[in-house]
């Protein structure tokens, strides 16, 4: 069922077993080699394990394929910030932002575009209660939300966020730890550093 091998795959990428997730990953593709997600999908356990010019190239091929879909387009833009190519993430953000957003993409766009913009303003008036309920439930939002205010120096937020993702599975201790280069201003912090001592522990005693 690719249905299910994304979502197990996903789960163990989140939780940093990506020696696991990709062979679930590789099924899918051969399953569907058509779908742009099986190869966005590859391009997670890359990002995963910090090799962000490898995973922005199997981001980009994803998105070549269907240059329409909005989610392609942020999980693209997303893999250029970590990457460090600021300016094309901007675009791509911008091209799937809205001034009232209606829907995750939307707001994830919309929010984004501000935080690189250093946009405290809108991002105050994007990030509604509405979006904020949706973003508790998903441990990827939570995760973007945390390095969105991080891009915005404010670290109580971001520390606050980043502790909802790791309560719904962000647990990828070497990513969120050490990969992660949106985290950099947080690592010193007190908080931070409580943090991901209990990451490495959920991270090492993960069993699937």
């Amino acid at each position: 069922n690719p249905d299910a091998l994304w979502f197990l795959g996903l789960a163990l990428a989140q939780a940093g077993r990506v020696d696991a997730a990709r062979p679930l990953f590789q099924q899918l593709k051969e399953r569907d080699p058509l779908a742009p997600l099986a190869h966005a999908s590859e391009a997670y356990t890359y990002q995963a394990e910090g090799r962000f010019e490898l995973s922005t190239a199997r981001y980009r091929l994803a998105f070549d394929m269907d240059p329409d879909d909005p989610f392609l387009r942020v999980l693209l833009a997303y893999a250029l910030v970590l990457e460090g190519s600021v300016e094309e993430a901007k675009e791509l953000f911008e091209s799937v932002s809205s001034e009232s957003p209606t829907n995750v993409v939307q707001w994830i766009g919309s929010l984004y575009r501000a935080a690189l913009r250093g946009d405290h303003q809108t991002l105050r008036r994007i990030e509604t209660a509405v979006f904020s309920v949706t973003a508790r439930r998903i441990a990827v939002y939570s995760l973007w939300l945390a390095e969105i205010y991080a891009l915005l120096n404010e670290p109580n937020n971001a520390i606050l966020w980043l502790e909802q993702a790791v309560e719904k599975g962000q647990v990828n201790y070497p990513f969120l730890s050490e990969f992660n280069p949106i985290f950099e201003s947080l690592r010193e912090d007190p908080r931070f550093v409580d943090l991901m001592a209990r990451v490495k522990k959920e991270w090492e005693e993960f069993e699937v």
